[in-house]
């Protein structure tokens, strides 16, 4: 999610899966749902904010040992609530050249070349 272009990332907390990486947030789509509107109740329920989606920035399989995550990235602004971590233990606003790949999950790697060769990072 952009910010004044930059990047919006949120800590697992420790009793989850990959506890301590840092993540894009999001999460699962449910049944007859798009994945625009599943970002949208997800943000709202992890986060207490409300977006608008600018752009796909596209999709990534990973397949981690146990599980393979099907992984769609956009781009998005912030359009009202008030920030509260719900669900994850850190967040951090970074600009997207800020943002060291390894401290991701595996899975959001390969986006990071995405985000810092965007139109949003170039513009900041």
């Amino acid at each position: 999610m952009a910010k004044d272009y930059q990047v919006l990332i949120v800590r697992r907390p420790p009793h989850e899966q990959g506890a301590g990486f840092w993540e894009f947030p999001g999460g699962k789509i449910d049944p007859g749902e798009t994945p625009e509107q599943a970002l949208i109740r997800e943000i709202d329920e992890e986060l207490g904010i409300q977006i608008k989606i600018d752009e796909d920035l596209g999709v990534y399989l990973h397949a981690y040992e146990t599980t393979d995550v099907n992984l769609r990235v956009f781009i998005c602004h912030q359009t009202g609530g008030q920030l509260v971590l719900r669900e994850h233990d850190g967040i951090k606003w970074l600009k997207p050249q800020e943002i060291d790949p390894q401290i991701l999950l595996p899975a959001d790697r390969p986006f990071i070349q995405r985000l810092q060769s965007s139109i949003w990072a170039r513009s900041s």
